[in-house]
């Protein structure tokens, strides 16, 4: 994966979305199922992810695109961070890179 900011912090993610959207700019749409009040019943909301301008640098582009898709989620958790669910440890990365370990609220 690739370090991006999510959530205020940096936390490790995948990449794979970006060169599609970078090199045909594919159009990114977010999506997450809210559960409705306790019963069986959930809303499924999707969302246009805005992709940033291609520099050229595919490092830098990949970063950019997937910071913005990481990004878009942040209002959607937050509403509701009970219902968020991940399965695997995004901030592992981090925390195991000792020259990381001071580094929250953005990018390096």
């Amino acid at each position: 994966g690739i370090r991006v900011p999510f959530l205020g912090h940096i936390a490790s993610t995948t990449g794979l979305p970006a060169p599609f959207v970078n090199k045909s700019r594919t159009p990114m749409v977010g999506m997450a199922l809210e559960r409705l009040n306790d019963s069986f019943e959930f809303k499924l909301k999707f969302w246009s992810i805005q992709a940033p301008e291609v520099s050229g640098n595919k490092i830098n582009d990949e970063i950019a695109v997937m910071t913005a898709a990481c990004k878009s989620f942040d209002d959607v958790i937050k509403s509701n961070p009970e219902q968020w669910l991940w399965m695997h440890r995004r901030w592992r990365a981090v925390e195991t890179d000792e020259n990381m370990e001071n580094v929250v609220h953005g990018a390096p």
